[in-house]
């Protein structure tokens, strides 16, 4: 069964790539990319049904995608080499909101990224340091000890300090620094706001004055480098 022609479903996907998994020499390097959902998030049937008790589209077709990564790890989970392993998962973008989260500048890019290392409980945790999807190989590559040179445009996560940039359009660049967001104007080279934004994902807009001047001088010059 295919998805309207975007692909094959998650749930028949997913399993599959798993199975495919077990048949590779260790070690190994696999990316996969699934076809989760896009508006209007048509679960697949039998889920579609068995999902009906859910009415938020975007909370069906999340629901839908947590079944499918079950059925993935479900897989793999016995594997000799599932413990000795690292497994990245990110969104590629966001999705309109759905109640949990304010309309703000720190939940209109906030995706979910998450790095799971089966045999390291030490590693699995919650941060607080901003990420992006550019920062994902090199974190991994850092985290397993990889110590050659290689081509990346992010860096490692697992730095002390690891700002993320994202072009918002209109010549406006927003730079994430836990727990300070910094919005520039590269075409009139002004600062719009500096924000500070809490854990629980809250925002509070500050005036620029001498007790966090600093701040948005050592944040502007950081965009600054980044965007030429």
């Amino acid at each position: 069964y295919e998805n309207e022609g975007w692909g094959v479903d998650d749930h028949l996907f997913l399993p599959y790539v798993a199975s495919k998994l077990k048949t590779l020499p260790q070690p190994f390097c696999a990316s996969l990319l699934t076809l989760s959902l896009h508006h209007p998030f048509p679960v697949p049937e039998p889920y579609k049904t068995l999902l009906d008790s859910i009415k938020d589209p975007i909370k069906k077709s999340i629901t839908y995608t947590d079944i499918s990564l079950r059925l993935f790890f479900n897989e793999i989970r016995n594997e000799d080499w599932f413990k000795s392993s690292i497994i990245a998962i990110c969104a590629d973008h966001t999705s309109d909101s759905f109640g949990h989260f304010h309309e703000n500048a720190m939940n209109h890019f906030a995706i979910p990224i998450t790095f799971f290392a089966p045999g390291d409980t030490a590693f699995n945790k919650i941060q607080n340091q901003s990420i992006s999807q550019i920062d994902m190989y090199p974190t991994v590559l850092d985290y397993i000890g990889y110590n050659k040179p290689y081509v990346s445009l992010g860096k490692s996560a697992l730095t002390k300090q690891n700002p993320s940039i994202v072009y918002g359009g209109s010549g406006v660049f927003r730079v994430f620094d836990y727990p300070y967001i910094l919005e520039y104007d590269n075409t009139t080279q002004k600062v719009i706001t500096l924000i500070h934004y809490s854990e629980s994902r809250v925002v509070t807009y500050l005036q620029i004055d001498d007790s966090n001047k600093a701040i948005a001088d050592r944040l502007t010059q950081y965009l600054k480098s980044h965007i030429q």
